[in-house]
């Protein structure tokens, strides 16, 4: 869905409606107008008029030995001199005042990784200039509130924010963003996955969001059970179910598949993938209206109730639960973000080569697509210290810095096609190998767009999660997801 359809219905004041009054923060003075000294020097042209003096010189005449005095007049004209007093008025240098750190908003947790700490002193070294970083909440709902304060009360004072596509997609239409087309360049933007810019990045032909990382969902599995076992990963739903059952034992606490339901983005996450593998890509009332969306979702009722494959806590489960299970050797296969990659591999108690592998997620009644979800660099268009946040965002998305960043850790995986298939990339972080598979493949498609992303989610995941608790039956479930998603279309 092209997100110029909602770009003239969501402003700063609906923005505000739909997240609830916000306290008022008290604006910042804004700076006093500097006074200067005046130096006056004064220039004046006058002109006196020109004095004749007349003078009486006497001349003596000699005539026949008889001296004859005969007055002569002679004319003598006086010159005065002309005084100059110009006035001219200089504007005394104003002293320049000492520059203010670059401000980034960002959590705690993503602010940690070793390789962006090298990145700020890099940074500092060749610029000179300093970066301060404020803390934010780590999850995407509660750093758009805080960040919605922050604009609608003109804070001047934040420069970057590291966002979330839900934060992206929030402020795009309202104008707080400032467009970065003079620091990213289209050619610049040739690097980049242009499926993962399209909805994401730019916004009515304007970039407002430069990349930071690069994310889409993978599909893990337990390599050496599969070998054990003499299994291949499964390519298909049907196999996926197949394998599952042989590799679930629930006396031991042992399933084939995780299933992270809860609601909060997990859920979400999972409905995503089984909608593209039924062909269904769009979050929009049309898509809950068809066909595939009754299979995606009866699918994922019979991988509980039915097939008996992912264990019962299944709708209540979250990403923490997925992990602490990964490690106690409870899961055979798993879909989840790249950064559990990076736990896996290490935990020493748990980790071993060959143990953990990445394969291709199982091709449903239409694909096997996967979906990229990032963080990436907003700067406020209230910002007064652009310039310098400009820098910053131009330094941390070049090449090197990409390199830099993907160094260590998971946080920071690369954006950049050129960096993500460098082979001394894929020695120091792994995971980016098989992210580069995916796109070689041409499985991973956009992030489904709406403009009110977290209200749109929360209504499917409210349906879902009903349906998967057997409070509601399927078609109820369909219906009512497609009628909130209607009715927020037309606020």
């Amino acid at each position: 869905m092209s997100n110029k359809v909602f770009s003239r219905r969501l402003t700063r004041r609906s923005l505000l409606t739909g997240l609830g009054a916000v306290a008022a923060l008290p604006i910042l003075a804004a700076c006093q107008p500097q006074v200067v000294e005046k130096i006056v020097e004064k220039e004046k042209i006058v002109e006196k008029p020109v004095e004749k003096v007349v003078t009486q010189i006497v001349e003596k005449v000699v005539e026949k030995e008889k001296i004859v005095e005969k007055p002569v007049e002679k004319v003598v004209t006086q010159i005065v001199e002309k005084v100059v007093e110009k006035e001219k008025i200089v504007v005394a240098t104003p002293r320049p005042s000492p520059r203010r750190p670059v401000r980034f908003f960002m959590s705690a947790l993503q602010f940690r990784p070793p390789s962006l700490q090298k990145a700020l002193q890099k940074f500092t070294q060749e610029t000179g200039l300093s970066v301060a970083h404020e803390e934010m909440p780590i999850t995407a709902p509660d750093i758009i509130a805080k960040l919605t304060t922050y604009f609608s009360a003109g804070y001047t004072d934040v420069d970057i924010m590291w966002d979330s596509d839900e934060g992206f997609s929030t402020f795009a239409p309202t104008g707080w963003l400032e467009p970065l087309d003079d620091v990213l360049p289209a050619s610049e933007l040739q690097d980049y996955p242009q499926e993962f810019l399209k909805n994401w990045y730019l916004f009515d032909g304007k970039l407002l969001r430069a990349p930071g990382n690069f994310e889409c969902v993978l599909f893990y599995y337990r390599k050496d059970w599969f070998d054990q076992a003499g299994l291949k990963p499964p390519t298909t739903w049907q196999e996926m179910v197949q394998v599952g059952k042989r590799l679930t034992d629930p006396a031991k606490d042992r399933w084939g598949l995780s299933f992270p339901g809860k609601k909060g983005g997990y859920l979400w996450v999972n409905v995503t993938i089984q909608m593209l593998a039924a062909g269904l890509g769009s979050l929009d009332e049309k898509s809950y209206q068809q066909e595939g969306a009754k299979t995606a979702l009866q699918f994922m009722h019979d991988l509980i109730y039915k097939d008996k494959i992912a264990p019962p806590s299944s709708p209540a489960d979250d990403y923490g639960v997925v992990v602490e299970g990964v490690l106690k050797d409870k899961y055979a296969m798993w879909q989840n973000w790249p950064f559990l990659w990076g736990i896996v591999t290490e935990t020493k108690d748990f980790w071993k080569p060959g143990k953990v592998d990445i394969d291709f997620f199982p091709k449903g009644p239409v694909s096997g697509s996967t979906f990229s979800g990032a963080w990436g660099w907003t700067m406020s268009a209230s910002s007064n210290n652009k310039d310098a946040a400009k820098q910053w965002i131009k330094f941390i998305t070049s090449r090197d810095s990409a390199k830099l960043l993907a160094s260590e850790g998971t946080v920071f995986v690369p954006a950049r096609i050129s960096v993500l298939n460098d082979p001394e990339i894929q020695k120091t972080m792994p995971v980016t190998k098989y992210m580069g598979m995916y796109a070689k493949a041409g499985v991973i498609a956009g992030r489904p767009w709406h403009p009110k992303v977290q209200e749109a989610q929360l209504a499917v995941e409210d349906g879902v999660s009903a349906y998967l608790t057997n409070q509601a039956s399927l078609d109820a479930t369909l219906s009512a997801i497609a009628k909130k998603l209607q009715d927020l279309r037309k606020k």
